[in-house]
């Protein structure tokens, strides 16, 4: 029945944004607001529906592959949950230890690697990892690959630049940060921290 693994699969999605988002110290309404971010960014892109679909499972499988660095993390960071949370928030995650974020630079590869691999495994074993529509309906896995990428060069783990970036992926990337920030410190100086970084982690167009 196409109905039934339609919603087993959008149930599946579901329990893994919930256990992705407490795992990345994040409020477990969190990945299911990057998902409806990133259908309303596709509509007004004026992208086909297969891209509504696609954005929506990305946003809420992003953090599924972070159990894959946990232990690497919780090694650097001492408490690899509030580590990655204060991450997120653009903060220092070293506070108190006499060390700086770019510290982490020389591990980040391998670490990111590790989540996005096993991010894929997931999709692929759950059997997400091509979108359901009918409209020229792209592969999950690129988008996976790509989140975390930075437009100028900077990001993780191949270091693609521009338009090599996966279109989802940069979605993803922008209304991920987008709700962090508006929950961290307000819409205002949200929006002030997203245009700080367009030309270096978001396409400024």
């Amino acid at each position: 029945n196409v109905m039934q693994n339609l919603l087993i699969k959008e149930q599946f999605l579901g329990a893994i944004a919930f256990a992705g988002d407490l795992s990345m110290g994040q409020p477990v309404e969190h990945s299911p607001r990057v998902a409806m971010l990133a259908v309303y960014f596709v509509d007004a892109l004026g992208l086909k529906n297969s891209y509504r679909v696609n954005a929506a499972r990305v946003g809420l499988m992003r953090w599924a592959g972070c159990t894959a660095n946990a232990r690497d993390f919780s090694e650097i960071l001492g408490d690899d949950i509030r580590g990655r949370s204060e991450l997120l928030a653009g903060r220092n995650p070293f506070t108190g230890m006499n060390l700086e974020s770019n510290s982490l630079s020389g591990y980040m590869p391998e670490l990111v690697n590790a989540h996005c691999e096993a991010m894929a495994h997931i999709a692929i074993r759950a059997g997400i990892s091509l979108s359901d529509s009918h409209d020229g309906a792209n592969n999950l896995l690129p988008s996976i690959s790509d989140l975390f990428e930075n437009w100028d060069g900077s990001g993780y783990p191949r270091g693609k630049k521009g338009v090599e970036i996966d279109l989802i992926a940069q979605i993803i990337a922008v209304v991920s940060d987008l709700e962090i920030y508006t929950r961290q410190y307000g819409l205002s100086q949200a929006l002030m921290l997203i245009e700080k970084k367009g030309g270096k982690t978001y396409d400024t167009s």
